[in-house]
């Protein structure tokens, strides 16, 4: 897992956001990678607690730029004993996931999901109250005519409660299809997230790396 800076994301999030002769088609993705994927309902097993991210897309005919990234702590054991730590992103390039829910944007919206993303990201990660999962849903429901509802699980004694990709994936599974808005698309197959690309040229080797949150 490569960790981004904030500055590098919001630098490709506007790159990618420039004018175009033809009108481009944008969408967001968040995705739900559970602990155990034969066991969809079950939150941790052998220290793996899955994991919340998000696909930003513009297409164009010929091209496609593609962003794909998650919410981290900054160094993870701490988080185990402080609940309140140093963030940073993390590029999530080819991670498996279990489940996803996906909807357009307007050229107006991907702007400011774009900025929010940015700003967000520079919030502290707490293990109970703003993880990954938090972060993606802040992020994916910024303007969206459904918005999904944050929701807790317990976690194993003495960790508490808090968001987890089950939670993600129990609300997708339970959401009967008529209930989506025009545009969504919801998948329950496992999947494999794209690269990042930008106008056909992946960025991550050119990323600095690891930044940390400031507040």
């Amino acid at each position: 897992m490569r960790l981004l800076t904030t500055a590098w994301l919001l630098c490709l999030l506007l790159t990618a956001s420039g004018s175009q002769a033809q009108p481009p088609h944008y969408s967001i993705s968040v995705c739900a990678d559970v602990p155990v994927n034969d066991q969809p309902e079950r939150v941790y097993r052998r220290r793996e607690t899955g994991h919340v991210f998000l696909i930003l897309r513009k297409q164009l005919p010929a091209d496609t730029s593609t962003l794909v990234w998650g919410f981290y702590p900054q160094h993870p054991i701490m988080s185990l004993f402080f609940r309140k730590v140093k963030s940073s992103l993390g590029s999530n390039d080819g991670r498996w996931y279990d489940a996803s829910l996906t909807r357009p944007l307007t050229a107006a919206g991907y702007d400011s999901l774009c900025l929010l993303a940015q700003q967000l990201a520079r919030r502290r990660y707490h293990l109970n109250r703003y993880n990954c999962y938090h972060y993606a849903l802040a992020v994916f429901n910024h303007g969206a005519p459904l918005p999904i509802p944050v929701q807790s699980v317990r976690f194993p004694l003495p960790a508490g409660r808090g968001g987890s990709p089950v939670a993600l994936y129990r609300w997708l599974r339970l959401t009967p299809p008529q209930a989506w808005p025009p545009g969504y698309v919801t998948s329950l197959q496992p999947a494999q997230a794209p690269g990042t690309q930008l106008s056909g040229s992946s960025l991550l080797a050119a990323a600095p790396s690891s930044t940390a949150s400031s507040q």
